[in-house]
């Protein structure tokens, strides 16, 4: 029986689990496309995923505001 501290989860901001690490070496990413089916996807495809929706929310600024001033 898995210890619940072991577990590790990652949600996405609608509540859907979209990572898994079970402590014992077995990690899963998930993608839930529109009709809300979860798709197995590999870590390469989920890093992508965050990396463009990353790109995606960043708003232009000037480099006063990125130096805090």
């Amino acid at each position: 029986m898995k210890n619940e501290e072991e577990i590790m989860m990652d949600y996405d901001e609608k509540g859907n689990v979209i990572y898994m690490d079970l402590g014992d070496g077995d990690k899963s990413w998930w993608k839930i496309d529109k009709e809300g089916n979860c798709n197995n996807i590999t870590k390469q495809e989920f890093k992508q995923i965050e990396r463009t929706k990353l790109y995606l929310n960043n708003k232009k600024c000037s480099r006063f505001e990125l130096m805090d001033i």
